[in-house]
C-alpha cells in the first residue's frame, strides 16, 4: 500500500517528530510511504536525509485558496499510485483531501494534534467543518479528550473518530540518561542544586509567563532552584523581560533551539510545564519515560498521560501559586518525587512505546 504524509510544514516541535517516526516505521511495516509539505520545511538537509524519505515542497504561497496546489497534489497521487493520504494540520487536509476526492479509491485519514479547536460558533466554521467532513474517512485524535471535545462541537461521528496516543523511543531516553550531567555542568549550576525545566516552543500557549511567575515562591523554599527552558519562540523578549521584572536574573535560563532535548530532560530534577491548552504534547511522555516526576496543568490531553499523584501532580491552568505549591512539595520530599517518575517511567513504557503508535497507524491506514 502506498501512503501520502501530508504536513503544511516541518518544523521543530513534537509533530514534526511523530510524523518522522511514522515514515520510518510505516516503511519498517511494508508501506511505501511518500512524504510531502505543502509551504517550505523547517527542517535542514540532515533530518531530511535521516528521515530516509524524499520531502517533496509543493511551495503554496500560504495565502488565499490555490488551485494549483490542489492540481499539483492530484498529479503528485496519480504519479506515485497513492492509495491512502494521511494529513496532520488544516491547510494539508483540506487542500490534500480535496484533491484525493477527485480520483477512484483514494481514502482520508486526518490526525488531529492541536490542543485548540473550532468551536462552530460562527456559521462559516459550521460550513467549512461540515465539508472537510465529507472529505475526511477517518480522523486519528492524539487524545480521548480532543476527541470527544471535537467530535462534539464539531458534530463528527464517534464512528469515523478513534484515539491514538503519540509515542516515544522509551529505550533511548534511558540511554540519554548519562548526557545529563554535561547540560547541568554547561548551566554551572552546583552539585546540589535542584533544576527544574520545561521543553516546548515559546509561545503563549505553552504558559511559560506562568511559570516564570511560579519561580519566586519556589525560591523562596528551595534556595538553590535553577529553571532551564529549552525551546525558541516569539515569546522569548516577554519571558526575559517578565524574568528581569520578577528579579530572577541568574535563576532562569533560556537555552533555545536544542537537537539534544533528552539530554536537558535527563539533567532535571522535575520536569513542569503549565500548557493553557494541550492536545498530547509528546514532551510529557518523554520526561516520564526518563524517570523524571512531572508538574503540568489540568487542561486537554495532559490527564491521559500524568496521572494525578501517580506519575506526577496536575494543577488548575493559570495559576502560578498552586504550580509553586506542587514544586514545593516535590523538592521537600526527594523519596516522593522518586517514586513518581519511577511510576512515569513505567508507564511510558507500557502504553506510549512509539512501536505501538507505528502499529495503530498502520491498522488506522490500511483498515477499510
Amino acid at each position: 500500500m502506498r501512503v501520502l504524509e501530508v504536513a503544511n510544514n516541518l518544523g521543530p516541535g513534537g509533530r514534526t517528530k511523530v510524523i518522522a517516526d511514522l515514515v520510518a516505521g510505516l516503511k519498517g511495516h511494508g508501506l511505501e510511504v511518500r512524504l510531502a509539505t505543502i509551504s517550505a520545511c523547517e527542517c535542514g538537509p540532515e533530518f531530511l536525509k535521516a528521515l530516509g524519505a524524499p520531502c517533496l515542497d509543493l511551495a503554496w504561497g500560504g495565502q488565499g485558496l490555490d488551485l494549483s496546489l490542489m492540481r499539483r497534489l492530484r498529479g503528485l497521487m496519480r504519479r506515485e499510485g497513492v492509495q491512502v493520504v494521511h494529513a496532520h494540520d488544516g491547510a494539508s487536509q483540506f487542500y490534500a483531501f480535496a484533491a484525493a476526492k477527485t480520483l477512484p479509491g483514494v481514502r482520508t485519514v486526518y490526525t488531529f494534534h492541536r490542543g485548540h479547536l473550532v468551536d462552530n460558533r460562527d456559521w462559516s466554521d459550521l460550513a467549512r467543518n461540515k465539508l472537510l467532513d465529507l472529505f475526511t474517512d477517518r480522523y486519528v485524535f492524539v487524545s480521548a479528550e480532543r476527541r470527544d471535545f471535537y467530535c462534539r462541537r464539531n458534530h463528527i461521528s464517534l464512528a469515523k473518530a478513534e484515539v491514538i496516543y503519540n509515542g516515544v523511543d522509551v529505550e533511548l531516553c534511558r540511554q540519554r540518561a548519562p548526557q545529563g550531567a554535561p547540560c547541568r555542568a554547561r548551566l554551572g549550576l552546583s552539585a546540589d542544586a535542584t533544576l527544574l525545566g520545561a521543553v516546548g516552543a515559546l509561545k503563549p500557549a505553552k504558559a511559560l509567563d506562568v511559570l516564570l511567575r511560579s519561580l519566586p515562591e519556589v525560591i523562596k523554599q528551595v534556595p538553590k532552584a535553577h529553571l532551564v527552558v529549552v525551546g525558541e519562540g516569539p515569546e522569548r523578549p516577554r519571558l526575559e523581560a517578565l524574568a528581569r521584572d520578577l528579579g530572577l536574573e541568574g535563576r532562569v535560563s533560556l537555552v533555545g533551539h536544542r537537537q539534544d532535548v533528552l539530554d536537558w530532560i535527563n539533567a532535571l530534577d522535575i520536569f513542569v510545564m503549565p500548557p493553557r491548552a494541550d492536545g498530547f504534547s509528546l514532551v510529557f511522555v518523554e520526561a516520564m519515560a526518563c524517570g523524571k516526576p512531572v508538574v503540568a496543568s489540568r487542561v486537554g490531553g495532559i490527564p491521559e498521560a500524568v496521572v494525578e499523584g501517580q506519575t506526577g501532580l496536575l494543577v488548575p491552568p493559570e495559576d502560578p501559586q498552586a504550580l509553586a505549591r506542587a514544586v514545593i512539595r516535590l523538592c521537600a520530599d526527594p523519596q516522593e518525587a522518586t517514586r513518581l517518575g519511577q511510576a512515569g517511567a513505567v508507564r511510558a513504557a507500557k502504553h506510549f512505546q512509539v512501536a505501538g503508535m507505528v502499529e495503530r497507524y498502520r491498522q488506522a491506514l490500511t483498515r477499510w
